[in-house]
């Protein structure tokens, strides 16, 4: 089944693309920072808030917040990835993935909100 374009939403993606190590003084802390790639933009369902259809979907797990449906389930973003819902424009991620479920028309994804930088 495929989406309806009128019924999708913008949002912007991220992956993972290693670390570096943070530096206080000029000595390393032993802390690191996630760095992470360009945002790419995707469309998406984006599902209510609540719902059952979560929970079957990605069976006893419930520790995300709702769920994107893309139609092209070739979508690079992975379970590593982070998520904004509005235009990025420098700021940190509003939230992170938390389960993706791929099948053949179609990808489902779990994202759950974070509070990043304060």
């Amino acid at each position: 089944m495929r989406l309806l374009q009128r019924n999708t939403a913008p949002f912007w993606y991220a992956d993972t693309a290693g670390k570096e190590e943070i530096f206080i003084n000029g000595k390393p802390s032993g802390e690191y920072t996630i760095l992470y790639t360009e945002p790419v933009i995707a469309r998406g369902n984006l599902s209510a808030a609540s719902g059952t259809v979560r929970n079957e979907l990605f069976g006893a797990f419930s520790d995300y917040d709702f769920v994107i449906l893309c139609d092209n389930p070739k979508l690079s973003i992975r379970e590593t990835s982070v998520v904004w819902l509005k235009k990025p424009d420098g700021k940190p991620h509003t939230h992170i993935v938390r389960r993706i479920s791929r099948s053949l028309n179609s990808v489902a994804i779990a994202v759950k909100e974070v509070c990043v930088g304060g």
